[in-house]
């Protein structure tokens, strides 16, 4: 699961890194992160490769996001904590 605030960190770095070579990779991965999740809804899981899924983690009903994307990140890793102590 990927939590919408790894793709705005992504979206960002691709913009202010100064190392040339770094924002190509950030842009690269970018892309195919967006071309495996192209058709995707939020929730739901695309195929990488073998048994390999990829799915960007939905906001819940009334979530207000941190300012901070690390702090959000970290947020919402709590979420994947709370589902296994579920199961």
């Amino acid at each position: 699961m990927v939590p919408l605030a790894v793709v705005a960190e992504l979206d960002e770095l691709k913009h202010t890194l100064r190392d040339k070579k770094d924002r190509e990779t950030i842009r690269t991965k970018t892309r195919q992160l967006r071309a495996a999740l192209h058709g995707v809804k939020p929730g739901n899981v695309a195929q990488l490769a073998g048994s390999v899924t990829i799915a960007v983690l939905p906001h819940a009903v009334g979530h207000r996001r941190t300012l901070v994307n690390d702090e959000e990140i970290c947020d919402r890793a709590v979420l994947f904590t709370d589902f296994g102590s579920s199961r």
